[in-house]
């Protein structure tokens, strides 16, 4: 380790480490700071602008389905329901991408913020 004998008298020998630990602590102590940070994000900014569902999005009015569902629906009994977007939504894209169960679907947008 320390070959210099007049270090070890001293009490120079433990410098170093002492210091590269204190370098390492303050660099462990940042890194927590940043993991605990919280940023705004929009989940716009985290979906590439040619991404399919992008495209469909912008080109299907899904207001549609509104009307079509609206005799499904009861407003003034019974357990709140999702809504019918979503669901026609979750069905398209579990079609699209060839997921077999509605339930991995489910799992998946969970996930995938794309489906979102």
């Amino acid at each position: 380790m320390v070959s210099n004998p007049q270090l070890i008298k001293k009490g120079r020998a433990k410098r170093p480490f002492l210091i590269q630990w204190k370098r390492v602590k303050k660099t462990l102590e940042r890194e927590t700071e940043q993991r605990q940070a919280i940023e705004m994000l929009c989940v716009d900014m985290l979906v590439p602008e040619d991404h399919l569902l992008r495209k469909i999005d912008a080109a299907v009015d899904f207001t549609r389905i509104y009307d079509l569902a609206e005799d499904l629906y009861c407003e003034d009994n019974g357990r709140p329901s999702c809504d019918p977007v979503v669901l026609f939504k979750l069905v398209l894209v579990q079609h699209l991408f060839g997921i077999r169960f509605l339930r991995q679907t489910l799992r998946d947008a969970e996930v995938n913020l794309a489906y979102r």
